[in-house]
Order: C-alpha cells, then structure tokens, then sequence
C-alpha cells in the first residue's frame, strides 16, 4: 500500500491569459513507513504535487494519483475517504486553531466519526500524547494562548487524530525558535517510528531534511530532477547549488574539503556523516594533526 503519483502534470487557470504549468510529468511514491522529503525553490511545484496526495486538487486523467490502489480521479464525490488516510498540515497550522479549548480543537475532525464521548475522549488524549503533550496538562487550555512549538503540536494532534496512514507536512518547522524546532522533529520522527505513518515533508532546511529523509524528491519548473537517498542527492552539490538550493552544514565542509585539497579522494565519505567524522578521514589524510 502506498501513494503513487505517475506521469502527472498540471496547469493552472489551464486557456486562460494567467495560464501556469505547474506540474510536468511527475512520477512519485510514497512507501508504507517511509519518510520522503520533497525540496526546491518557491514555485517549483512542492505545494500543488502535494494538495494531489490528498485530493485538494483533483488529477485531469485516471491512473495518475493513487492512494492505496484508489484512483482519485474517480473518486471526487467520495474524497473523503482519502482525507481520512491522507493528512494535510499546511505551513503555519496554528492558523487554522479556533475552538476555546485544546480539547475541542484536537476533538474537531471526529464530529462526524460518531463516535461516543468516551471514545472521543481517548482519541483526543492519544493524539496529545503522540506529540508529546499531556491530556490533563492541556485539555482546558485556550490553544491560542500556547507557545508557538505548542500550537505546532496542537494543530498536529488535530490531523493525528483521525488515525491516517498517511501524513502530509508543509514547513512544519518554519517560523518556530531552535529548541521548538528541535522537539518538533523528535515527534515527527517519533509519530514515524510508533505509528508507521508515511511522513512527506516538504522543507527548505536541508539539515533537517537530511536528518529525517529516506529519499528525497529534488523539484524545479514543476519537474522532479533529482530523486535519491540524502546521501545520493546532497552529494550533487554543483546541480543543487544552480538549482539555488543550499547544502547541509557537513556536505557544506566536504564541497569545501573538495576544492581546498585536490589530491583527496572524498567520494568514499558520506556526504551527510558528522563533521568530527570528516575530520578524523582528513587527519587519516595527513590534512590535519
């Protein structure tokens, strides 16, 4: 079971003067467990593949969006079936909390899952704990009162708790200081580990995406041009460098390392190892005592 995306394409305002391609031949996929990671610059068409994932934006022809061995093509009246395996969490959820309490803001989804309060209850308590915040501790809190990693994490719980298999996440970290970013990205891998939910995150911090990626999906002109594991991908470091996207600190230094000592074979390190790593190989080298 997994997400396949074949051969899509897309256009906008498709015969009208504004006319934009946005998605040009995209194949895809989204293995159960997996974390993909999905990168490049603004406009290069991350957001409309993903809004296809959970049908946002309906496919033009049948067998180009699959979820599970659904076509979504042919399944616009029924899509709700999809939204509940596929969750979507935009960039800046904490926009979207409005209820008075943290509760009813998490509970908000299951109003139509008919379920019991008690039901409802343990739901609720469970997607708090899966982002590592305690149901009594939070409950009765105005979720617009909470720090910014909380409402991250509030807004988070509101998707996890209609248990889906898929889990959609767009800058989940943009805009949040370095130690709600941090235990943000423990919890995603945390939901990843203990759950089996398939992540695809769609970031412009390569650090954090070469920290959490199995494969990752490099994108520009609404085209995939680069697809691989962390380590295949950041090692092209002159085709991301014109492609404006920036490098991982360590595959940073070893693109430096490369220029600096032309004598030294670094294509036996990987790109995406720790720097006191790359440095013992260096020291190996005779580079440094």
């Amino acid at each position: 079971m997994s997400i396949n995306i074949n051969n899509l394409s897309f256009t906008y305002d498709k015969g009208l003067v504004f006319e934009k391609k946005a998605l040009r031949n995209v194949s895809f996929t989204a293995n159960p467990g997996e974390i993909i990671g999905i990168i490049g610059q603004t406009g290069s068409g991350k957001s409309t593949l993903i809004q296809h994932c959970n049908g946002l934006i309906s496919p033009t022809e049948p067998n180009q969006v699959m979820v599970d061995d659904l076509d979504l093509y042919h399944m616009k009246k029924t899509i709700s079936i999809i939204r509940k395996k596929v969750g979507l969490v935009f960039q800046y959820p904490e926009a979207q909390l409005f209820e008075e309490t943290v509760e009813k803001d998490v509970a908000f989804g299951l109003k139509h899952e008919k379920l019991s309060p008690e039901e409802s209850k343990k739901r609720v308590e469970t997607a708090l704990s899966i982002v590592g915040l305690a149901y009594e501790s939070y409950r009765d809190k105005s979720p617009l009162l909470l720090s910014g990693g909380e409402k991250r994490r509030i807004a988070l719980a509101g998707i996890i708790v209609m248990n889906p298999q898929y889990l959609i996440l767009d800058e989940p970290t943009a805009g949040l200081d370095p130690f709600a970013k941090k235990s943000l990205l423990e919890e995603i891998k945390r939901i990843n580990r203990l759950q089996n939910v398939t992540i695809i995150m769609v970031s412009h911090d390569m650090d954090e995406i070469a920290d959490l990626a199995d494969r990752i999906y490099v994108m520009d002109k609404g085209a995939v041009v680069l697809h691989g594991t962390p380590a295949e991908v950041f090692s092209q470091y002159d085709q991301l460098e014109a492609l404006g996207l920036s490098l991982p600190e360590t595959s940073r230094l070893l693109h430096y390392l490369s220029k600096t000592w032309k004598g030294i074979d670094i294509s036996v390190i990987d790109p995406l190892l720790g720097a006191d790593i790359i440095f013992k190989y260096m020291q190996e080298q005779g580079k440094w005592n």
